[in-house]
């Protein structure tokens, strides 16, 4: 039997910084992808997910962004291949930085010095379309990966840890509680023929080794402040953090964090109105 899942169609203000903050609040619940246009946004969810609890949830988060300024326009079911499908189709080969193409299984293999990423991402965040994508991956290929060790949280596609491989690392783990993101990353690991890549389902808790040279994180700012701690006892000594995830608006009072607990910031890359921090332990 296809799974259901629920279509959130949203109408709302093109105004950027209002937008993302809106997607980061939405983001919290269960969302297993979305959609953007100019005049509203498509959120994609599970229907055994949509339960009065998430759904009195969402509506809060509409009242605290003002009626106003943000509307529901309808709320559908859709079978998985309807929507899916069709979302797949409109994604197409994007440059990233001065190393990376990210392009999908379905289109030919561009000819192109660049170091090609293939995502096929499904519901799973991480396609790099988003600008917290891109700003892991500028970081990234700036840094020396070669033989080294390499956490990625909250992997979803498993971009960022197939993209370690490429960089030349040699372990790599990723995380994510998501069963359909861990399903996608390991899909896209054989693409990629990304072999070195281990994808576990479970909170980091489950990852018992705690040497890692890098650790990437690409979530909310509250999940990042909640993990801090054991994403540290993680670490290896002059190891290196990378985080995005982060709008420009939050990057002091993430920096205080990360210096209370022994981090030294080396670096922030910003796109629009998001940032990524790179930070020493």
């Amino acid at each position: 039997m296809n799974n259901i899942y629920i279509e959130l169609s949203v109408a709302i203000l093109p105004d950027e910084p209002f937008r993302e903050r809106f997607i980061s609040e939405v983001n919290e619940l269960p969302i297993l992808g979305l959609q953007e246009t100019d005049n509203h946004i498509l959120f994609y969810i599970s229907k055994v997910d949509w339960t009065l609890e998430i759904e009195n949830s969402f509506n809060n988060i509409l009242k605290l962004f003002s009626l106003d300024k943000t509307q529901v326009l309808n709320i559908n079911e859709l079978k998985e291949e309807n929507w899916n499908l069709k979302w797949e189709k409109s994604l197409t080969p994007i440059e990233i930085g001065e190393k990376f193409l990210i392009t999908q299984t379905w289109h030919d293999i561009i000819d192109t010095n660049r170091i090609k990423l293939f995502i096929d991402p499904k519901m799973s965040f991480g396609t790099g379309y988003h600008e917290t994508t891109r700003l892991m991956l500028r970081v990234m290929e700036n840094l020396n990966l070669n033989n080294k060790s390499v956490l990625d949280i909250g992997t979803g596609t498993g971009i960022l840890a197939i993209a370690s491989q490429k960089l030349g690392a040699s372990k790599i783990v990723g995380v994510d509680i998501d069963q359909w993101s861990i399903s996608n990353s390991i899909e896209n690991k054989n693409s990629n023929n990304a072999d070195n890549c281990e994808f576990i389902l479970g909170s980091i808790d489950e990852v018992k080794l705690n040497e890692f040279d890098y650790v990437l994180a690409n979530i909310t700012r509250n999940t990042i402040l909640e993990l801090l701690p054991k994403i540290k006892i993680r670490m290896m000594k002059n190891s290196c953090l990378i985080l995005s995830g982060l709008l420009n608006s939050d990057e002091d009072f993430v920096s205080s964090e990360l210096k209370e607990n022994s981090f030294v910031i080396k670096s922030i890359l910003r796109e629009n109105e998001w940032s990524a921090i790179c930070a020493n332990l």
